[in-house]
């Protein structure tokens, strides 16, 4: 279940890659994820026009993790969050959530490696800047050579 770190790791990727995003762009763009993992069956579905699909009840339980989850989360089912746990993963209990079509489920939060997302622990943001970064940065520096000037001439 390799499969399922590295999906978490990617999940954990884009909300601070989207941190970064709304820091350079003045934006406030928000991503809530639904993790499960388990069969499910694919197949591709029409004949004129063709499309993969799947189904199945690992679908349904994801997609409600992510309907019933908080902007800013990354949700997952009790089983799941002990697997991840066991491969030093850190989660936070959320409790007990009626969830649609499963009835009452109990859901955790998955906050990151343990090692790597302690609370206080400073994380490196991306050392890649936008184009409304750079912007930024000269029109801040600019106004700053300006009320530099205008102190001198007082």
């Amino acid at each position: 279940m390799e499969h399922l770190c590295r999906l978490v790791d990617y999940a954990v990727a884009m909300r601070h890659r989207l941190e970064d995003v709304n820091v350079h762009s003045f934006n406030n763009f928000d991503l809530r994820v639904g993790i499960s993992c388990g069969p499910l069956v694919g197949g591709v579905i029409g004949a004129r026009k063709p499309v993969f699909d799947i189904w199945g009840n690992t679908v349904n339980e994801a997609s409600r993790m992510d309907s019933t989850g908080v902007m800013g989360k990354i949700q997952v089912p009790h089983d799941i969050a002990r697997f991840l746990e066991s491969r030093g993963y850190q989660t936070q209990k959320r409790g007990l959530i009626e969830v649609k079509g499963k009835g009452t489920m109990e859901t955790y939060f998955v906050l990151g490696k343990a090692t790597l997302q302690q609370e206080g622990t400073p994380r490196h943001r991306s050392t890649c800047r936008s184009l409304a970064a750079v912007v930024y940065g000269v029109v801040q520096a600019r106004r700053k050579q300006i009320r530099k000037q205008a102190v001198r001439r007082t």
